[in-house]
């Protein structure tokens, strides 16, 4: 009786933790202090642990460690804190990114929701850079000082080791070290050093960017949405330091390497000794997207391919009544062109502080939009786009994906006020087992392309995210005014569909379907299609009245005006029925597909979507993810859109090299 009462006094002295669990002993057994049957105790969502069989010795030592560990990891989470496996998985993406990009500045955006342990990853990880380097200088932003003492300068501080701290909060002042902090004003002057020289300045986003132009930090924190410029800026100062990566990098593949293996221990044998050198030139980026979809977001997002996706527990998919499965949400994206990986922290992972249960409860009547930011860390797009279902898994693929065989459709947007035109090349394939398959395959202008005609140049993007109040984006560089006549556009087309018949004849040799001219192999188009409206408008030209479809066939560019003309069924050309043909050419399973990481595509096993974009078509892409309809005919993203529904309402189909249609409704 007596060892049972102690036993029942040292269980019932165990403090809950969401992590480390309490010990139960199956009392419905013989107890002994030789034998006894102990197991966890089911706590939070974590079942119970199997029955196992110690001695009183060892669960005296047990409940003792546990009650200790608990001790030190509130007095020295630096040392003892607990960190959850998406931390490490962090840890693992920053060093393949830094791997491929040796030497260089690079961005590790964490987007979590709220309770997601973002912030706390970000103060530990700029803590260790703190205390175990030699002469660093860090860099930390939010959004204004208030918000920088309550969040980035008090976890920081909660993350130095027990040894930098005091109960006052002061140290003694020494050529090398200034620390004074306490909760209310965080540090003194926004600012602390340490014995080893190493130094934290913290800032704020309403501040003067320009006083930044002289350091030259080693590591930079962003808490929350950083601007676009302090992101150039904290890039542009990291690049000093990150030229010491390289040195880095062969250890870096060593323990890439050592868990590769399989080793759960990887982390702690491999990464963990490199951790302080891993987050030198590296721009860390956390936040919660709840201003939605700006800039900066993206910045980071618009190009990324996703890697690994997760089942969303709250975006069920459900068909008439029967639940079919989840939306896929993003865990882990890459975003080269920014030397940039973007992973995503979801509060479930945090059983201390996430509250899952309770963020379930709370967004069970939210739109999908605010699951989406607040749950997985997710900006959607501007609310209200007119194509949700398009994302760059399911539609996007690389030239590769070009099929070898098709018929060439082009179709043309001749903008007003001195716009240049916009154009698109398609390439539509057979499909036994629906409509015929498009691929576009160029956009005019794209970015990154060299335009001839009077010496343009590149012009960059059509449109980009709205600074101030537009539903579809602001114009771009590329909307500016230009002076292209009429056949420097026919020379431009030319240029196009020769780089497409060269592209063509490479991949597929004597099975490209192309038309020999002096100057190489181009593509044989079998329509092309304009706006009407503007096909048909009567200009004056050298004293009479002609269309811009009889000028363009000056230039042997034969042009069906985009509606009946071009093909298209009654009633398809008005704007939100050429709308939902495109969306019902987009429309896919979403419960049955695999994401192929690599790519960062999606492999089909049911219905496939019979419209696709060429990776290089950014403009479009951008365009079709933006398009909202809510700034009507100025719209910045409406003109790449208008491109695409004036092929889909034309019904394009599949021509054999006999003129037989094969298209399959």
């Amino acid at each position: 009786m007596e060892l049972r009462e102690a036993l029942l006094h040292a269980l019932a002295l165990q403090t809950e933790h969401a992590v480390y669990r309490r010990y139960e002993v199956d009392w419905s057994r013989p107890v002994s202090p030789a034998a006894m049957f102990v197991r966890y105790q089911a706590e939070l969502t974590l079942p119970a642990g199997e029955w196992f069989e110690q001695s009183l010795p060892w669960l005296t030592a047990e409940l003792q460690f546990r009650r200790q560990h608990l001790a030190n990891e509130q007095d020295d989470p630096y040392v003892y804190g607990w960190e959850p496996e998406m931390w490490r998985e962090t840890d693992w993406r920053t060093a393949e990114l830094r791997c491929a990009f040796p030497g260089e500045p690079v961005t590790v955006a964490i987007l979590g929701g709220n309770g997601s342990t973002k912030t706390h990853f970000g103060a530990k990880r700029f803590a260790i850079a703190m205390c175990e380097n030699e002469d660093w200088l860090g860099w930390s932003f939010a959004e204004e000082e208030k918000a920088s003492r309550e969040v980035p300068q008090r976890w920081i501080y909660h993350y130095l080791p027990a040894g930098e701290k005091t109960d006052s909060g002061k140290r003694r002042k020494t050529a090398r070290t200034k620390m004074s902090y306490n909760i209310t004003n965080g540090f003194t002057d926004n600012t602390f050093s340490l014995e080893n020289k190493c130094r934290a300045n913290f800032s704020f986003y309403n501040a003067n960017i320009k006083g930044k132009e002289g350091p030259r930090p080693h590591i930079v924190w962003a808490d929350e949405m950083e601007p676009v410029n302090f992101m150039e800026i904290s890039l542009d100062r990291l690049l000093t330091n990150a030229g010491h990566t390289r040195a880095l990098v062969p250890a870096l593949k060593a323990a890439l390497a050592g868990r590769a293996t399989g080793d759960p221990l990887a982390w702690h044998k491999h990464l963990r000794p490199l951790l302080p050198k891993l987050y030198e030139g590296i721009h860390l980026i956390t936040f919660t997207p709840k201003y939605g979809y700006t800039d900066t977001v993206a910045k980071l997002t618009a190009e990324a391919r996703t890697v690994v996706e997760v089942d969303a527990e709250l975006l069920p998919i459900v068909k008439q009544g029967v639940l079919l499965g989840y939306e896929k949400v993003p865990l882990v994206q890459v975003n080269e062109a920014e030397k940039a990986v973007i992973l995503y922290f979801h509060p479930y992972i945090n059983p201390i502080g996430g509250n899952w249960d309770g963020m379930k409860s709370r967004l069970k009547s939210k739109s999908r939009e605010t699951v989406l930011w607040m749950a997985y860390g997710i900006a959607t797009r501007t609310v209200g786009v007119q194509f949700p279902i398009f994302t760059r898994q399911a539609h996007v693929r690389s030239m590769k994906y070009l099929p070898a065989v098709g018929t060439w459709y082009m179709t043309v947007d001749p903008c007003t006020g001195g716009r240049p035109w916009v154009m698109g090349w398609h390439k539509v394939s057979p499909n036994p087992g629906g409509k015929d398959v498009i691929f576009k395959a160029r956009e005019w202008p794209q970015p990154g392309d060299w335009i001839d005609a009077q010496e343009l140049g590149d012009l960059g993007e059509w449109a980009v995210p709205s600074s101030g109040k537009r539903f579809d984006g602001d114009a771009g560089t590329a909307q500016r005014i230009v002076s292209i006549g009429f056949q420097d556009y026919a020379h431009e087309i030319e240029r196009v569909e020769l780089e497409l018949g060269r592209l063509e004849v490479g991949m597929f040799g004597d099975k490209a379907d192309v038309m020999m001219t002096e100057k190489g192999p181009r593509i044989r188009v079998h329509q092309r299609i304009m706006d009407s409206k503007t096909a048909n408008t009567a200009t004056q030209t050298h004293g009479e009245s002609v269309t811009l479809l009889e000028i363009m066939e000056e230039y042997d560019l034969y042009f069906d005006s985009a509606g009946r003309d071009s093909g298209a069924e009654h009633g398809s050309t008005f704007i939100r029925q050429g709308r939902d043909m495109i969306v019902d050419r987009m429309t896919y399973e979403q419960d049955r597909t695999d994401l192929l990481p690599d790519e960062g595509i999606y492999k089909f096993h049911g219905r496939a979507p019979s419209y696709f974009v060429c990776d290089q078509c950014r403009n479009t892409i951008f365009c079709l993810m933006n398009w909202t309809g809510k700034d009507g005919g100025e719209g910045a993203t409406k003109d790449f859109v208008d491109v695409e529904r004036y092929l889909v309402i034309a019904g394009p189909r599949y021509v054999d090299a006999r003129g037989v249609v094969t298209y399959v409704t």
